[in-house]
């Protein structure tokens, strides 16, 4: 017990320090932002004075021609000139989109407490204690934990044969309640077999504000300039809806979309992103809201096979990816075979396929997968209905290398996708899959699973020139520098 306590002293006082050290940090960060937001703001204002002076003079010199023409008696043309000025008037130039779209509130800065007293108190409960750490997640080992409800409805494209009562995946929150932008904090780890695994807190930045009705299936790419968003109705074939936000104005518009639902989508450079649809791959150019580019994909009946002989549905075509100067395309063959087909993406010329089911044999079903330069890796569901991540290299995926790796996906009910993004920090690669029937966001490499965020994402996507991992939440888009992320876990580690 006098061991204990010192120890306590100890680990409190290093607590204490690091929370110290993260308060200054925050402190310099957040007046260095203040000091830039001052310095736009002050730029803003001396461009709004010379545009609203700008438009006073347009205004006063229309006016004077409208009156001009109307006391010399030529009432239609003045009638005209009004009515042209009227429109003209209407878009004028302003700086209300310039001005930055600041959004906070209390629950952001609130110091998350297990009790919300201001002094200590005895926990009668011994093993209910629980310690909150800045550097690494908290831990836990009561299993008499309360249960967050929340329906989650499974989207018919998505069949999942193991589907995991939410009683199962019990949690507990801190107060007060989850702050806005959805990122939710785990105080005690879910009940499972796996007693060491591992919870980590991201840190997010909202973004922009944006909501996403329930039954609605999300995919999303961006970059530094553009988000793409393409939502379609669960229960509705037939409705659907392709936006693009610009992310310096938040000026949002829809995109000309009318060629069928879109099952994979990303980004090729800088204003084309790549879209799947069942049949059909397209190159669509964000800025004039147009296809560029428009080709069939390969499929089961390439050779002449019934394809109403194979149980197809939309998970199981339309998985596609575009990296470097390649697609790739997963589909089912006439034997009910998974295969992978790689297309130059500027010729049309297909190289040789590769025989997923006969190198992952072990895979029942693949659900998503990404492309780096050195992997391609699937997320998939296995055999025995757990969900994990398979790799191949990129230059061959018949080659043993990589191969023999599946990271199974702790506590997985129904990941949805997977994104990769390079950590310059440890120099390899993490993988992000995202699961919003449990509000949890895995991370893993290529060789374990790492940890896991109690964040719900419907989609994500990860911005390279940024080192930003994009999530959307019921309620906004929000920004995690995962490089800063992984650099924290790496030094407390």
């Amino acid at each position: 017990m006098n061991e204990c306590l010192s120890n306590d002293e100890t680990f409190f006082n290093k607590e204490i320090e690091a929370t110290m050290d993260y308060v200054k940090t925050i402190e310099i960060k957040f007046r260095e932002r203040i000091q830039e937001f001052r310095s736009q703001l002050a730029k803003i204002n001396e461009e709004n004075i010379k545009i609203s002076k700008d438009n006073r003079e347009q205004f006063e010199k229309e006016t004077e021609k409208i009156n001009s023409l109307f006391d010399s008696g030529i009432l239609y043309e003045a009638l005209k000139k009004c009515t042209e000025y009227e429109k003209q008037f209407a878009r004028r130039k302003t700086v209300i989109n310039d001005i930055p779209k600041l959004h906070m509130n209390e629950q952001m800065i609130v110091i998350f407490r297990k009790n919300d007293t201001k002094s200590p108190t005895t926990n009668p409960n011994p093993q209910s204690m629980f310690r909150f750490s800045t550097r690494l997640g908290p831990s836990s080992s009561n299993t008499n934990t309360s249960v967050s409800h929340r329906n989650i409805s499974t989207p018919p494209t998505m069949q999942n044969t193991n589907v995991i009562s939410h009683n199962n995946q019990e949690q507990v929150r801190l107060t007060p309640p989850t702050p806005p932008n959805s990122v939710r904090f785990l105080t005690e780890q879910p009940t499972t077999s796996d007693e060491n695994s591992p919870f980590k807190i991201l840190n997010s930045i909202p973004v922009l504000e944006y909501y996403i009705e329930p039954n609605y299936h999300l995919l999303m790419t961006c970059n530094a300039e553009f988000i793409v968003l393409y939502k379609s109705q669960i229960t509705r074939l037939d409705r659907w809806r392709l936006d693009a936000i610009q992310r310096g104005s938040h000026n949002s518009y829809v995109l000309d979309w009318h060629d069928g639902l879109i099952i994979s989508m990303g980004l090729i450079e800088k204003n084309t992103i790549y879209m799947f649809t069942e049949h059909e791959f397209f190159m669509y150019s964000i800025t004039s809201g147009r296809k560029i580019d428009a080709r069939m994909l390969p499929r089961g009946t390439d050779d002449g096979s019934n394809i109403n002989s194979v149980p197809y549905n939309n998970s199981q075509r339309g998985i596609g990816a575009v990296y470097g100067d390649f697609m790739y395309h997963i589909y089912l063959n006439h034997h009910s075979q998974w295969t992978l087909s790689k297309t130059i993406l500027d010729k049309l010329a297909r190289t040789p396929s590769y025989n997923l089911t006969t190198i992952f044999p072990d895979v029942e079903r693949f659900i998503h997968f990404c492309v780096n330069a050195k992997t391609i890796n699937f997320l998939v569901q296995m055999n025995d209905s757990s969900y994990a991540v398979v790799f191949c290299s990129v230059k061959n995926c018949n080659s043993n290398e990589y191969r023999s790796t599946v990271v199974t996906l702790l506590h997985a009910q129904q990941p949805l996708t997977i994104c990769s993004a390079y950590i310059r920090c440890q120099d390899k690669y993490i993988f992000y899959i995202n699961d919003p029937s449990i509000d949890i966001l895995h991370a893993i490499d290529i060789e374990n699973y790492l940890y896991a965020s109690q964040i719900l994402a419907h989609a994500i996507c990860y911005v390279e020139n940024k080192e930003e991992l994009m999530i959307v939440t019921n309620n906004s888009i929000c920004s995690i520098n995962v490089n800063e992320e992984n650099s924290i876990l790496k030094n407390f580690r």
